[in-house]
């Protein structure tokens, strides 16, 4: 977890220990035992100086007590500096339990705001699909059900790629998904997040040529476009913008030529739901995604809101 400011960010960990270990820890931590091993230095001398000395008023002073008086000051102080010292860790450990129980706490607040965030991205993306539905004839309506699919992406502007959050369709095996990541130079993605949208009507029926089309075109390897699930004939792209922010796309596509078109394009830029899907992509844009991405793994969203996957 990481809270910013100025200069670099600091991760709560490290504001943590910079709260429960002050600079001075070293001079508490090397004191003590230091005292203490002097203290037996002049245990050590006694053998090797007189037992008096004469001083100045012709009395004697006792070396082998003062040194004494010494070793007892010296084993004093270190002991009750020692004491502090173990009074003081186990002060700091309970800080550190308790600072880590509001660490995991914390942990798992924002774990459900991301997974409340998914969840609202994933109702808004099957509510814009049934809008997609209901602009049609109930015959129609039934056959595009069969065919199409919808899938919101987040822009991960770290990593220069799109993350599937939300992929919505009333077929089943289109809504499985293969990739995890999205390249912002590749496919229609790429061309709608340059223009703004994108829309293709007819592309090839036949595979081998959709495959090439999709190397000469889209700049897919051929390994990838043959791994593609989903043979897509007509798709539309559109790209969220929030507050003077590119934030992601929504791409639908067919298995049918046709089956999505301009009409679709303009149904999803006047739709209210669209600039909510927006507000809520920008939440995941600005911190969110890359927080699940360390830790989660970039799949995690799309997982969530799939949860059969």
């Amino acid at each position: 977890m990481q809270i910013g400011g100025r200069g670099r960010t600091l991760t709560l960990e490290e504001r943590v220990r910079r709260i429960v270990v002050p600079p001075s820890i070293t001079f508490v931590e090397v004191l003590p035992p230091v005292l203490l091993a002097l203290a037996t230095v002049p245990m050590w001398l006694l053998p090797l100086v007189p037992e008096y000395v004469d001083v100045a008023d012709g009395g004697a002073l006792s070396l082998h007590w003062t040194l004494f008086a010494v070793s007892l000051l010296l084993l004093t102080i270190g002991g009750w500096l020692s004491w502090r010292r173990r009074k003081s860790i186990h002060a700091v450990e309970q800080d550190n339990s308790v600072l880590k129980k509001q660490v995991a706490l914390a942990d798992q607040v924002i774990d459900a705001h991301h997974e409340d965030l998914v969840n609202s991205i994933s109702g808004l993306a099957a509510a814009l699909l049934d809008e997609f539905y209901a602009a049609d004839s109930r015959a129609n309506r039934e056959n595009k059900r069969r065919h199409t699919r919808l899938t919101v992406y987040c822009r991960d502007r770290r990593n220069h790629e799109f993350v599937p959050i939300s992929r919505k369709s009333a077929n089943p095996t289109l809504q499985m998904v293969g990739r995890n990541r999205y390249p912002d130079g590749q496919g229609i993605i790429a061309r709608a997040w340059k223009e703004g949208f994108a829309v293709e009507l007819s592309l090839p029926e036949d595979r081998g040529r959709w495959n090439r089309d999709n190397v000469e075109k889209w700049d897919y390897t051929e390994e990838e476009t043959s791994n593609l699930k989903m043979h897509s004939r007509s798709m539309v792209a559109l790209r969220l913008d929030r507050e003077g922010d590119a934030v992601g796309i929504i791409v639908i596509e067919s298995e049918k030529a046709r089956g999505v078109d301009a009409r679709t394009c303009e149904l999803f830029q006047e739709s209210a739901l669209v600039g909510e899907l927006s507000a809520l992509l920008r939440l995941l844009w600005s911190n969110g995604l890359a927080v699940i991405r360390d830790k989660h793994g970039p799949e995690w969203a799309i997982a969530h809101s799939i949860p059969e996957l």
